[in-house]
């Protein structure tokens, strides 16, 4: 009886009829900034730059004098193409660092 026996070191490799070219999506415009808070709790950005469409807006609180950390909750209360309004739990003194991505 024959046995059959299968070279592995030859396997062959399938490649697509048609290669497509990578699409690549590329940001516009990205701005970093912060608002001063002095014992508030709501603080707007005006953006420098300007967008087609609403970006989008990160905010970390940073406490002024030297903990670093603040015991808060931040979040966008009103957002348009032009600036970002903030609100916290709480009020606070210090700073919202914030980063802005626009497409």
């Amino acid at each position: 009886m024959a046995v059959l026996k299968k070279n592995i070191n030859r396997f062959r490799r399938v490649y697509p009829g048609i290669r497509k070219s990578p699409k690549y999506e590329s940001l516009v415009n990205v701005e970093a900034g912060y608002i001063d808070l002095s014992n508030e709790n709501n603080g707007t950005y005006t953006y420098t730059l300007s967008y087609d469409e609403i970006p989008s807006v990160v905010g970390t609180p940073y406490d002024s004098t030297g903990a670093g950390t603040v015991n808060v909750n931040i979040y966008i209360s009103t957002i348009s193409k032009t600036e970002v309004e903030f609100t916290t739990s709480e009020n606070m003194t210090g700073r919202i660092y914030l980063q802005i991505v626009g497409f």
